[in-house]
Formats: C-alpha cells, sequence, structure tokens
C-alpha cells in the first residue's frame, strides 16, 4: 500500500510539471566478476604465511613464536603484497616492531591483535583502511602516523593501546568506527581531518589524558558515549556541519568548562549530552534546537543558568537533575516540559518565562519562584518544522513541489524555507531532500530527525 502511495505522489508531481531528480549514486552499474585463471596457493616467505593470487599476495599467517623486529615485504614471487589478512600476527606477543611496505593497502581484522609487546608499526604510504580490532590491545604501541590517501579506521581498531599519545587523522578519511580510540588512557592529542563526516560510538570513550582535540570541520555526525570520559578535556568547539549527535557524547567529562555549538546545528540536545560534566559553568542552547532531552544537564553542579530559546518544544526528565541551577529562562510559550522520571528543575531554581505559558503554570505546579519576562511573546519567530515548507502548516505534494520548483531556480525560498526543507541536514535542499519529504509523505518514515 506504501509503494502504491508513492507512486501516486510520483506521479502527481510529474502531472504537475516538476521531476523529480534522480539521486547521485542511485543507479549502479552491477560489476561483473570474472574468475581467476588460477586458484589462490598457500606458501611460506621466512616466518611469513600468505596466499598467492593472480595478481597478489596477501600475508594470513605467521609462526606465533615470530620475535623481535619484522618487516613486511613488497613482493613474493614477483607479485606484490597488497593485504595483512586477519588475525595474521594475532597475540604475537613477542613482536617488537614491524616496517610494512608500500603496497600494503588493507590491515584486515584482529592483525596485530594483542601484540602486547609491539611499540613500532611504520604504515605503509599507500594504506586505504584499518579493519576491525587491527591492533587492539597493543598496549606499548606508543605511536602511529596515518597516511594521507588513508579512507577509514574501523571498529576497535586502536581499543585499549594505553600508551599511544597522540593520532591525526589524514584529510582523506571520512569516518572513524566505533571504540576506534576506546581508553587509550595516554592520548592526550586527537587533530581530526576535515574530511571525516562520522565518528562512530565510543571512539574516544575513556580516553581520560585528551586534552587537545580539533574536529573535522565538515563533521556530521558523533556517535554515543563517544567523548565520555575524557575526564582532561576542557574545551570543545562543535562545527557548524554537526547534524547529530548520540546520547552521553561528553558524560562525565569532569573537566569540561566550555562548549560552542553554532547555531542551526543541532534539532536535538540528546539525552545525558553533558551528564556529569561537573565543571561546565556555561552553554547556550543554539535557536533552532526543538528538545532537550532527559538528563542533558543532570549532575552539571557548575552551571548556573539555562536559556531555552523559542524554537525549544520539548524539555525532558531531569534534564538538570542535580544541579545548583539558579535560574532558566524558557522563551516558548507552549514548551512542554517533561516530568515522567524526575522533575526537569529542583524547586531552587527560578523559573523566567512569559504570563501564562507552560513555564508559569509549571512554576506554580512544582512551587518554584517565577519571574515574568518583559516583552510580547508574539513577537518570537515561530520555530521552522523540517518538511514544511510552504507555511500552510501540512506536510504534503505542495511542499514536494515547493522544493524541486527551488532546486530548478523556478522559486526562491526564504531563510526559514530553506532550513524547513534541508530535512537531512545537509545545509540546502536537494534532490535527497525531495524524497526524503515524499517517503515521509506515503510514511515510509515516521520523522527526519
Amino acid at each position: 500500500m506504501k509503494i502504491k502511495k508513492m507512486i501516486a505522489v510520483l506521479s502527481a508531481v510529474c502531472l504537475m510539471g516538476m521531476t523529480v531528480p534522480i539521486l547521485p549514486g542511485s543507479v549502479q552499474e552491477i560489476p561483473v566478476m570474472m574468475a581467476n585463471a588460477e586458484e589462490p596457493s598457500q606458501g611460506t616467505y621466512d616466518q611469513l604465511i600468505y596466499t598467492k593470487y593472480a595478481d597478489r599476495v596477501e600475508i594470513t599467517g605467521c609462526d606465533k613464536s615470530i620475535s623481535g623486529s619484522l618487516e613486511i615485504p613488497a613482493e613474493i614471487d614477483g607479485l606484490p603484497v597488497t593485504a595483512i589478512g586477519a588475525n595474521a600476527f594475532n597475540f604475537c606477543q613477542e613482536l617488537l616492531s614491524v616496517v610494512i611496505s608500500d603496497n600494503v593497502q588493507s590491515i584486515r581484522e584482529l592483525a596485530f591483535g594483542g601484540c602486547s609487546s609491539l611499540t613500532s608499526v611504520i604504515i605503509p604510504a599507500n594504506l586505504k583502511e584499518i579493519q576491525l580490532a587491527a591492533f587492539e590491545n597493543c598496549e606499548n604501541l606508543k605511536e602511529i602516523v596515518f597516511p594521507e590517501g588513508m579512507v577509514s579506521i574501523g571498529d576497535r581498531a586502536f581499543n585499549g593501546c594505553i600508551n599511544l599519545s597522540s593520532v591525526t587523522i589524514p584529510e582523506t578519511v571520512y569516518a572513524i568506527g566505533n571504540s576506534a580510540f576506546q581508553n587509550c588512557s595516554a592520548l592526550s592529542s586527537a587533530i581530526i581531518g576535515n574530511s571525516v563526516k562520522n565518528i562512530g560510538n565510543s571512539a574516544f570513550s575513556g580516553c581520560t589524558s585528551l586534552h587537545e582535540l580539533s574536529l573535522s570541520s565538515e563533521l556530521i555526525a558523533i556517535g554515543q558515549n563517544a567523548f565520555s570520559g575524557c575526564t582532561s578535556l576542557t574545551a570543545v568547539d562543535l562545527p557548524a556541519s554537526l547534524r547529530n549527535m548520540g546520547s552521553g557524547v561528553f558524560m562525565n567529562c569532569a573537566a569540561l568548562t566550555e562548549v560552542n555549538l553554532p547555531a542551526g546545528t543541532l534539532l536535538i540536545i540528546p539525552e545525558s549530552l553533558f551528564s556529569g560534566c561537573t565543571s561546565l559553568h556555561e552553554f547556550s542552547i543554539p535557536e533552532g534546537t526543538q528538545k532537550v532531552e532527559k538528563n542533558a544537564f543532570s549532575n552539571c553542579v557548575s552551571l548556573k543558568s539555562l536559556t531555552f530559546p523559542s524554537s525549544v518544544a520539548s524539555i525532558g526528565a531531569s534534564v538538570c537533575g542535580q544541579t545548583n541551577l539558579e535560574s532558566v529562562t524558557i522563551k516558548n510559550t507552549s514548551c512542554v516540559m517533561e516530568t515522567a522520571g524526575g522533575v526537569p528543575f529542583s524547586q531552587n531554581t527560578v523559573i523566567y518565562g512569559y504570563a501564562n505559558s507552560t513555564a508559569q503554570t509549571y512554576a506554580q505546579e512544582q512551587g518554584n519562584e517565577f519571574q515574568l519576562l518583559e516583552g510580547n511573546p508574539d513577537d518570537l519567530a515561530v520555530p521552522y518544522r523540517l518538511g514544511e515548507v510552504n507555511g500552510d502548516g501540512k506536510i504534503n505534494i505542495l511542499d514536494v513541489i515547493l522544493v524541486n520548483k527551488a532546486i530548478y531556480g523556478k522559486a526562491v525560498l526564504t531563510e526559514e524555507q530553506v532550513r524547513a526543507a534541508d530535512v537531512n541536514r545537509t545545509g540546502s535542499p536537494d534532490a535527497s531532500d525531495s524524497l526524503m519529504i515524499i517517503k515521509y509523505i506515503v510514511r515510509l518514515i515516521s520523522s527526519f530527525i
């Protein structure tokens, strides 16, 4: 039924003289797999075990008694060594240093995992990827230099490398995996290149020495608990490109005093974002934020005041639980304050708001002192709603048509309409926004967030 609805919506768009653009990459060529003329063969080279293919060699294992220094050759039997396979040197606990030749493009999962004596690895210039747990629990690894041209760092790649002191992620890397540097307790500096779009869950969690953090200017998403427990981190500048954050990203960052979050970034301040940030004394919730989830500022005992702008329509339970908050300002006259699971503010907090607002009602019901704000709340800008572009209060085919007209230069959108049309939060409306609104109309998706 939903597919029929989508077809009907697309038909309506076409009948009204508009086209729905084809998304780049939506049609892909299917590669034809050709069988190799030769079957892979196994062999040994000194203490290495390898698999030879028609055009390359991959190191797949070794003599587990291997110790001291190791050099991965550039070629074996005249063929380039292009990969270090899964578990190839896993738990080789006498291995001290490794030089990897420049032909190697992939270090696969658990390749050097558990090499607890490994202190030095020379990463090849042509490396493209480091896969799952490739260097997990290499407890004595002190330094790693990533080459330009590398594109991804996998889940748990350096998890538990407790002596790793600094990392610089090159401009070519687009993603840092879940728990990639978790519990790297000596890591003091992380410089993240500007091509990184996503930082995974718990990526730097437990990096208790981390105090220098530079984030990508193109960063879109930060996973839950990504920097939780980074107890030496004092300041963070979040980029204007940011669109999504998971829960608890900076939870228990006890030294964090300053966070800059530009306007127009997050629609939601997620659950427990700053919970336990006991030194955080000031934070500005940017205009455009629509929801602040539960426990977002719980146990922020240094925070004295907080302003919820007119765009905030919902404040979660215990949002400022166990704090010394002296005052809050709530500018949205109909803001919903959740109390199931704990009231948002203690009775000692003075609440500032407009007459006949939900803030005033909350103060009366909970026994808080209430102070009237000056001015007329009717003068406040009405928060935009994602997908509702033409201002008629509904999300329907007329919004899709207006977005498509804007894409093709047939209509000019206001600033608020641009923000409403940009449902995928890339910065400007495009074909993918139009398609997402259609999916919302026919209920293939339930929200844009």
